[in-house]
């Protein structure tokens, strides 16, 4: 019942068979056990021999459960395995929203470094004198006419909410506003990062 390299090389078809990326599933092989971990978080199929009576076979298919199966054949735990594959397939086919958001606040400074002290009377007649240089900017970028609108409007707005806000609380703001058009028109980095640095004459004076 030893999982020989005949065995380990249809797992591996299996895995090429859904397309997936290689990297993805990582094996980790010693006498009488087979274990497939994954770069996916609670992923991972066990495969334990036991004597001449077949195969004992564990698995996590969905991050949480884990599943006990015993195999009396080889088919049969080359049918689990395929059945957790299709689990790993489905869940990697999922976009990850969370790593996407990371990916497009990559341009973003630490919120730690900006102050969260109140804009001086001067500080908010200066960004309000920034204002249609930074509509200009945002007009030269290469990004949809319908976000170029929505964050020049936001631009106009800047003067008003720094009355009312901590100079905290205007980056969050202004972070949410440029995420958010990002997502919506599907941003790449290089769209976030020429708007954030269209913004510069405002986030600058955020900074200790």
């Amino acid at each position: 019942m030893a999982i020989n390299r005949e065995k380990r090389n249809e797992l591996l078809a299996l895995i090429e068979s859904k397309n997936i990326a290689p990297g993805i599933c990582i094996l980790n092989n010693r006498p009488g056990q087979c274990r497939i971990t994954t770069s996916e978080p609670g992923f991972w199929f066990s495969i334990q021999t036991s004597d001449a009576l077949g195969y004992n076979v564990e698995s996590r298919p969905d991050g949480m459960i884990v599943v006990h199966y015993w195999g009396r054949t080889w088919d049969e735990v080359a049918d689990a395995f395929a059945l957790w594959l299709q689990s790993l397939t489905d869940e990697l086919g999922v976009p990850d929203n969370w790593a996407t958001l990371q990916e497009k606040s990559s341009f973003l400074t630490d919120d730690n470094d900006v102050s969260d002290e109140r804009f001086s009377a001067r500080e908010i007649e200066i960004l309000t004198e920034r204002v249609q240089i930074i509509e200009e900017r945002i007009a030269a970028l290469d990004i949809p006419a319908e976000a170029k609108e929505a964050i020049s409007a936001n631009v106009r707005e800047a003067p008003n909410d720094a009355k009312i806000l901590t100079k905290k609380k205007f980056y969050d703001l202004l972070v949410g506003q440029v995420i958010g058009q990002g997502f919506k028109w599907a941003f790449t980095t290089e769209h976030a990062n020429s708007v954030w640095h269209a913004l510069g004459g405002f986030t600058q004076m955020l900074l200790h």
